[in-house]
């Protein structure tokens, strides 16, 4: 994903598309995804558009706003909604809320800045996933640069400039593994391949991974691949 959340706009009213073509979009960290004319034929298109934002009527033809919410959200969970409406009724914003909508808007009533500040109130929340999705892709290089030295949570948070917690919480939510088994898992990744396509001896690769002690890295070498660095450089 890119650094600008990818908006997708749906609704049957040919003028309001053509005005949200032009707005601003980068000025809200967003861009154009693409359009819709119906909640149908926007949902035919989320597994290719990919987007972050859905701009939303209600009513329209074949499928409303409502619908198209309720069935989007269960292909893409963290697919965020912002209702624009003819319709300023509390029932259609109570169930839109339900839904999961993080804004709604009145048609001929809100402005281009009130987009915009939707939009950045929806980029500030799901926009520091954005951001950290960055640092996280921050965290990954610098591992791969620095794999040979002795490198801590601690360490790199204090470079990048947010806490160690927030930091390994992030890691975690967005890879999906604790950041000392990434590191671990990493390592043994870079000797295995040394290991097959250099002729150096155990140690020099155990301290080219960044693990000075060569019988604590013959234990996770094994502990990941099941045999000995030895037996698997002579396999």
């Amino acid at each position: 994903m890119t650094d600008k959340a990818r908006v997708l706009c749906v609704d049957d009213d040919y003028p309001i598309l053509e005005s949200l073509r032009h707005f601003p979009w980068e000025t809200y960290r967003c861009e154009w995804a693409g359009e819709a004319c119906n909640g149908q034929a926007a949902l035919k298109q989320l597994d290719t558009l990919c987007p972050d934002v859905a701009v939303v009527d209600v009513v329209m033809p074949v499928m409303d706003g409502l619908d198209f919410i309720c069935q989007a959200r269960e292909k893409f969970a963290n697919l965020q909604f912002i209702i624009i409406s003819s319709y300023c009724d509390f029932k259609y914003a109570r169930q839109a809320m339900r839904y999961g909508v993080c804004e709604y808007l009145t048609k001929g009533e809100y402005s281009d800045e009130d987009l915009g500040e939707a939009l950045l109130r929806i980029v500030g929340a799901d926009g520091e996933a954005l951001e950290y999705r960055y640092e996280v892709r921050k965290v990954i290089h610098i591992l791969e640069m620095r794999l040979g030295e002795e490198i801590t949570l601690e360490s790199i948070s204090e470079e990048i400039g947010i806490s160690p917690n927030y930091l390994g919480m992030l890691f975690f939510q967005q890879t999906g593994t604790h950041f000392k088994e990434y590191l671990m898992t990493m390592r043994m990744q870079r000797a295995k391949k040394l290991l097959l396509h250099s002729p150096l001896k155990m140690y020099e690769i155990a301290n080219q991974v960044g693990i000075q002690n060569p019988q604590y890295f013959t234990a996770l070498f094994k502990r990941v691949y099941g045999v000995t660095p030895g037996k698997m450089r002579g396999l």
